[in-house]
């Protein structure tokens, strides 16, 4: 396994890894406004057909594993 010494990786990485925080931070202060207008039932409907017919693709193509009765597996490699 490297050996990697931590002072020289923080050295190295520093400058990314304040650009990661300062992209969470901003992104934690400024929460997503829910939606205001409630959604038409039609559009409700279709977006409830996509769901259920991407859900199927996933089982059927293997993406996704039925452990149980309630419990489901994510093949990441797939």
């Amino acid at each position: 396994m490297k050996r990697i010494d931590f002072d020289d990786f923080v050295k190295q990485n520093r400058t990314e890894f304040r650009r990661f925080c300062l992209k969470t931070r901003i992104a934690h202060e400024e929460p997503r406004s829910f939606r205001r207008r409630p959604r038409d039932p039609e559009e409700s409907d279709i977006l409830t057909y996509l769901v259920k017919a991407r859900w199927e693709r996933a089982l059927s193509s293997g993406e996704i594993i039925r452990v149980g009765p309630r419990r489901y597996r994510i093949d990441v490699f797939k």
